[in-house]
């Protein structure tokens, strides 16, 4: 019995680069006003409705589903963004600026939103979970933004983060500089 060759689509190698960065997921706690909070990143399909709201970082543009829950719970100021029509120049988005986490500030610098097409080359979901709060949402950006973003802060991987409301956020113990992120976690007993 002869079979067909199996073809398999070309994959380019920043995106096999940021598929390996993400594994299974990353984290990274911040802080809002003494609250703590978690930045999550993991795999996950793209929503097929809703809108994208483009926002430009330091790390690249970055697409988000979701986008006012988001960004409001990443800082002090609540984020209503209209499904279009936004004014990237208006006075708020400095306000907004003002009072973002200072963890996600250093990891995003600046935040300003983008009239543009999202990237389309790769996604994954985005949660972000602040006190008892928790948002759920996608963000579309390019390979070489995911690297970046992976780059400009003290990201944990989430496979070693098992109980992660047990022993504090990104599974590690919780203080106020995000070092403890980075540290590795002693082995489950």
């Amino acid at each position: 019995m002869i079979m067909p060759l199996l073809s398999l689509p070309a994959v380019k190698g920043d995106t096999v680069a940021a598929r390996r960065r993400l594994g299974r997921g990353l984290c990274l706690p911040f802080e809002v006003a003494e609250q703590r909070g978690e930045l999550r990143l993991e795999p996950g399909r793209a929503p097929a409705t809703g809108e994208v709201v483009c926002f430009e970082t330091v790390c690249g543009v970055l697409a988000l589903a979701e986008a006012g829950p988001l960004l409001s719970l990443l800082g002090e100021c609540p984020v209503t963004l209209a499904p279009s029509g936004n004014d990237p120049d208006s006075w708020f988005w400095a306000l907004f600026q003002h009072h973002l986490s200072p963890q996600v500030s250093a990891l995003l610098g600046y935040v300003r939103l983008l009239e543009a097409a999202r990237p389309k080359s790769f996604g994954c979901r985005l949660s972000v979970t602040l006190g008892q709060s928790r948002v759920e949402g996608y963000v579309w950006l390019t390979p070489e933004s995911l690297l970046a973003l992976c780059d400009a802060g003290p990201w944990r991987a989430t496979a070693a983060a098992a109980g992660v409301f047990s022993t504090g956020y990104c599974g590690a113990p919780w203080t106020r500089a995000t070092a403890d992120c980075a540290s590795p976690r002693p082995a489950a007993r």
